[in-house]
């Protein structure tokens, strides 16, 4: 009985904690809509003659589709989240790797590839609809599907290293350095 009230406590906290981030990013969000909206029919000070008023008027617009995209995104991102967690797929992934590895280091660091992985396939639409949409409707987007796709990958392979090297210093600091481990660790990562 007290596991399963550990482990509800822990979703309660891990849900609130979810959607108090996701309202207060959305709060301020919110916020700066309504300073745009407020201030969007005059060219600040500090900007004439610096930009027309059409180029300002398009800069609003812009912004207002940027703003309202990153809302939809956080919600979703937070949506994805908590999924996958509460419906088992970190679980699953972990479970795969101690199958795979006796290896704390390398079982670390495949966790991270494999978590990494899921989180830029998930991101792929976002990321398209944002490149060839929103980019697109404003005039900005100069990238061809070639170029997406090599960045994508490109993107994904740096990332993969780096953290690679993050994880398994820090897997290696946690089990070898004793008691203080997470000094090392937080002077390792920040070097």
């Amino acid at each position: 009985m007290q596991e399963f009230l550990a482990s509800t406590n822990f979703t309660v906290i891990f849900i609130s904690l979810i959607g108090i981030k996701f309202l207060f990013e959305t709060y301020l969000k919110i916020r700066n809509l309504k300073s745009i909206e407020l201030n969007k029919n005059a060219i600040p000070e500090r900007f004439v003659g610096v930009v027309t008023e059409e180029e300002y008027k398009k800069s609003i617009v812009y912004n207002i589709d940027r703003i309202r995209f990153q809302i939809f995104t956080a919600l979703f991102g937070a949506v994805v989240l908590i999924i996958f967690t509460l419906g088992g797929l970190f679980n699953f992934l972990a479970e795969i790797v101690v199958s795979t590895t006796s290896s704390d280091v390398i079982g670390a660091v495949l966790l991270g590839l494999l978590l990494l992985i899921v989180e830029q396939v998930i991101s792929i639409p976002i990321s398209i609809y944002s490149t060839f949409v929103i980019e697109e409707r404003h005039g900005f987007n100069k990238t061809t599907t070639k170029t997406f796709v090599t960045d994508m990958f490109k993107s994904l392979l740096i990332s993969a290293t780096i953290s690679s090297i993050i994880y398994a210093t820090v897997i290696y600091i946690v089990v070898n350095l004793g008691d203080n481990w997470w000094i090392y660790a937080f002077g390792a990562v920040f070097i």
